[in-house]
């Protein structure tokens, strides 16, 4: 089973290319001259956007089926904290064609399978959606998916989709169908902060796949659901992590 996610780099203004800092300090971030300049940054404030625990009006995008994995240490995971691997979202299953719903409000602002393009990478995206869409079904290969801007510095990166009921532009309401769940994917939820922390891609990924080095700081989509709500009706589970990975802030 393959699971897609994002990446984004960044260039600290340094004789040699460093790694965006991580926790600690902050600092004014600009670029460098490089064969792949990065846009100068400033995060020397931290994140504007709200805090993930004062977020509200999220809810589950399944009503039934089985959550397989948590926000959580892995091994496969295509992003890193602190060098280890982290799963960094929700991954959920159920049948074939069950109906996906919004979590929250926002406006959709990318669909299909350019879902990348909104999904906080570095560098254009292009050349990485066109080689992983080329593949064959029953290989590693591009899901379809939905962003959706909550319009609190949050993007919803929802992956494994298909006959899609919304577009680019529309603007969603919770609940509202967004398309069906693929019968050869499992669906994926990352909640991405966008002005957050930088997490590193694995190495592999940025090898085989190439994938920037960089992705915006992904959150745990429990902490934007209410405590009363965290187990969707109908979705059997096992119990969370008691210490998940979690970025320092800045």
């Amino acid at each position: 089973m393959a699971i897609v996610v994002a990446a984004v780099a960044i260039v600290i203004a340094t004789p040699k290319f460093a790694e965006p800092a991580i926790g600690g300090a902050p600092a004014l971030v600009t670029a460098t001259a490089s064969s792949s300049p990065t846009p100068a940054v400033d995060v020397a404030q931290g994140p504007t956007s709200r805090p993930p625990e004062r977020l509200n009006g999220y809810g589950w995008p399944l009503r039934g089926g089985t959550l397989l994995a948590y926000f959580d240490w892995d091994r496969s995971g295509l992003l890193t904290i602190e060098g280890k691997r982290v799963n960094a979202g929700l991954v959920m299953s159920w049948f074939d064609g069950a109906w996906v719903k919004a979590p929250h409000k926002g406006k959709v602002v990318a669909t299909g399978r350019q879902w990348a393009t909104q999904a906080g990478f570095e560098d254009p995206m292009d050349d990485v959606i066109k080689k992983l869409s080329k593949k064959k079904r029953g290989t590693r290969r591009m899901p379809a998916g939905i962003v959706i801007d909550d319009g609190n510095g949050y993007h919803s990166v929802i992956t494994g989709l298909k006959d899609l009921t919304v577009k680019v532009g529309d603007k969603v309401k919770p609940g509202q169908a967004l398309g069906r769940m693929a019968g050869h994917c499992c669906l994926r939820w990352e909640l991405v902060r966008m002005d957050g922390g930088w997490m590193r891609v694995a190495q592999s990924f940025i090898e085989r796949d190439g994938y920037p080095r960089y992705a915006r700081e992904r959150v745990d989509p429990l902490l934007v659901l209410d405590v009363e709500k965290k187990r969707a009706p109908g979705m059997t589970k096992r119990p969370p992590p008691e210490d998940p990975p979690r970025l320092e802030p800045l």
